[in-house]
């Protein structure tokens, strides 16, 4: 069971690598951004803020971080990363140092992919 209170604590470390691969994405105007893996919602704050006029939605599957998040214009959806179906087609999906904690997450990552149009922007980290 994850902590919110606890993960937020250590919000600023957390968003060092979230930052660094937000940098790295090079979508202009997305439409839908996904944040696989939300936890408390926190950074998935700062895809709103980077993309203003997307429709932002946080995927977790932990009750107490979907409870814990919550931000004007965003919506969070309790989930499995491994089930969860988008409602329409996703510009970008970003996934931040979740995919170490699930099993086959090289399928995953392929299912994630066939989602994005041509120009569509699949970004992740894992802690390593």
């Amino acid at each position: 069971m994850w902590d919110a209170s606890l993960y937020l604590r250590f919000g600023g470390e957390r968003a060092r690598p979230f930052l660094d691969l937000l940098a790295r994405v090079g979508a202009e105007l997305p439409a839908f951004v996904v944040d696989m893996g939300c936890g408390p919602g926190n950074l998935t704050a700062l895809l709103a803020e980077r993309w203003p006029a997307a429709a932002v939605c946080g995927v977790d599957s932990s009750p107490q971080m979907i409870e814990a998040a919550s931000a004007p214009g965003l919506s969070f959806v309790l989930d499995d990363i491994r089930h969860w179906e988008p409602q329409g087609v996703p510009d970008v999906i970003v996934c931040n140092a979740v995919l170490q904690w699930v099993p086959g997450h090289r399928e995953l990552l392929l299912r994630w992919a066939s989602w994005l149009q041509g120009d569509g922007w699949l970004a992740f980290q894992v802690p390593g």
